[in-house]
């Protein structure tokens, strides 16, 4: 009796094992096909063979499986991690999973219609936000403990998660949508008005939440696009610079469905040493006594015109060099002309990854290139007070701007928005391309 139970266990990793291998090709589009070879992922195009370059520090291990994502690009389920790699690009390129996210070496990925990435780990189970790679992974209805051996989508609707003796069916997205509730800042009820202080201002900030499988917080701050975690069920916020602010908290449930927004706005008082009056009148009152001076000291020397033009500029870069200065120490001074710009830049380390951020349209033809801002009323290049709200945005919003964009007065007419990310890896060799990331998308109905 026991062998038959040890045969049987060894039938069931075995069939478990073939259920899960991944397919070994893919098919990028274009005629261009991806090809796992043990490690490393070939590009096979017009017969030439190319082996994607792996970035120093970053092997992928054993490749396990290609999910092909629609919108640019192809995610990479290795033994090291998830990786990304794109059609403009010869590299392959590890993603840094953020908070929350199934943590453990991928053996299965699925990614759905919302794109979302869920992935199968040999110690986790979970979902992650394709465009900033935050996730949520734990106890899922009708998914039993791990380890498991690979992920895949169910005939009938939903997830099948595979383990070494059986395989479980998951539906995401029942139930109630996630909200946020009662929210308290340093410790008191907030009623809904507007909170005032002065810089510099720190508070702490508590919400309630509700959502399937425990919904967690995340906030920006001024519309910003990505939403940080809330520590616990509150959180302190510092550095609040002056001006009027707004806070934005969601709740997000297991399977990422957000939540709408709730809107804190903070009116940051400057304190009357900060007022622009009071910049621009010591500044000038600086500049005034530096120049006295240093007129006096040469009247002293002899005067004569070159002595009077030497004390002028000295007063100039003087007063300049305490403006750079105040740049640095004061939040206002920030906003001066050809201030605080030069002398505060950060360091770049090796694996440090960049690179612009863009909104690009596709045409009806195939083509892709970055979208005119005029289309929806901007005169300037203020590309983040659109890329914000159609990251930050639900579907509905998103196709509402592309409307918009359609809408124009020139009549061309675009299939998709996309926001994009065209990323470069710092190495030791310089900068290498990697691939771009989508951030946020809309299409048009076919």
């Amino acid at each position: 009796m026991q062998r038959n139970k040890t045969l049987a266990a060894l039938v069931g990793i075995l069939a478990a094992s073939c259920l899960a291998q991944p397919p070994a090709r893919i098919d990028e589009g274009d005629g261009s096909v991806l090809e796992a070879r043990g490690d490393r992922v070939v590009r096979l195009e017009d017969g030439v063979e190319t082996v994607l370059r792996e970035l120093p520090g970053r092997p992928s291990g054993r490749i396990r499986q290609f999910e092909s994502d629609p919108h640019g690009g192809t995610f990479v389920a290795a033994e090291n991690g998830l990786f990304l790699v794109h059609p403009s690009v010869d590299t392959i390129d590890r993603i840094e999973l953020r908070d929350g996210a199934p943590q453990g070496s991928p053996v299965g990925i699925v990614l759905d219609d919302a794109r979302r990435l869920w992935i199968a780990t040999d110690r986790a189970f979970g979902v992650v936000n394709t465009g900033f790679f935050y996730g949520r992974s734990g106890k899922y209805p009708g998914v039993p403990g791990p380890p498991y051996t690979g992920l895949r989508r169910h005939p009938n609707g939903g997830l099948e998660v595979l383990t070494a003796r059986a395989s479980f069916r998951y539906v995401p997205d029942q139930g109630a949508p996630p909200e946020v509730g009662d929210i308290a800042t340093d410790g008191d009820p907030w009623d809904g008005e507007t909170l005032t202080g002065t810089w510099p201002i720190s508070m702490d900030v508590a919400a309630a939440a509700a959502g399937a499988g425990g919904a967690t917080l995340r906030w920006v701050i001024d519309g910003h696009h990505n939403w940080r975690p809330f520590s616990g069920d509150g959180h302190r916020i510092d550095g609040l610079n002056p001006g009027d602010r707004t806070i934005d908290i969601v709740a997000i449930d297991r399977d990422l469905r957000r939540s709408q927004p709730v809107t804190l706005r903070l009116r940051c008082s400057y304190p009357w040493w900060l007022r622009p009056e009071a910049l621009v009148g010591g500044s000038g009152a600086f500049a005034a006594l530096v120049l006295g001076a240093l007129m006096i000291l040469a009247r002293r020397n002899g005067g004569g015109r070159p002595r009077y033009a030497r004390a002028l500029m000295s007063t100039i870069i003087l007063t300049w060099l305490v403006l750079q200065l105040a740049a640095g120490l004061f939040p206002h001074a920030r906003g001066w002309p050809f201030c605080g710009f030069s002398m505060y830049t950060g360091k770049s380390h090796e694996n440090d990854i960049g690179g612009p951020v863009t909104m690009a349209v596709a045409t009806a033809q195939g083509e892709e290139r970055s979208a005119d801002l005029r289309r929806f009323g901007f005169v300037f290049d203020t590309r983040w007070q659109v890329i914000r709200p159609f990251l930050n945005g639900d579907p509905a919003f998103r196709r509402h701007m592309l409307d918009l964009y359609n809408g124009a007065k020139d009549g061309e007419q675009v299939r998709a928005i996309r926001v994009v990310q065209y990323r470069t890896r710092l190495t030791g060799a310089g900068k290498i391309p990697v691939a771009p990331l989508v951030m946020g998308t809309v299409e048009a109905p076919r």
